[in-house]
């Protein structure tokens, strides 16, 4: 049986693309042990999920309105073009 340095030693001689594919396989391996296999979520799941984050990002200013944005452009045009 090999020791856990031979192990790695073997890996690493090998091409990074194989490598990523072993890294995969015993992470997925991993997961499956713990019972924690990634599983997709329900777009039901999603939308629970957005709702609970809505505001948590709020702001101190919010955006500009349209309206606010113009108001700038134009003051800024009319100085410009005096």
């Amino acid at each position: 049986m090999l020791t856990q340095t031979e192990i790695l030693n073997e890996i690493f001689t090998l091409p990074v693309s194989e490598q990523c594919e072993i890294v995969e396989k015993v992470s997925d391996n991993i997961g499956r042990k713990n019972g924690n296999a990634e599983k997709e979520l329900s777009v039901e799941e999603k939308l629970a999920i957005v709702k609970r984050l809505g505001g948590s990002l709020k702001m101190k200013n919010p955006p500009m309105t349209r309206e606010e944005e113009r108001e700038i452009i134009y003051e800024h045009l009319s100085e410009k073009y005096k």
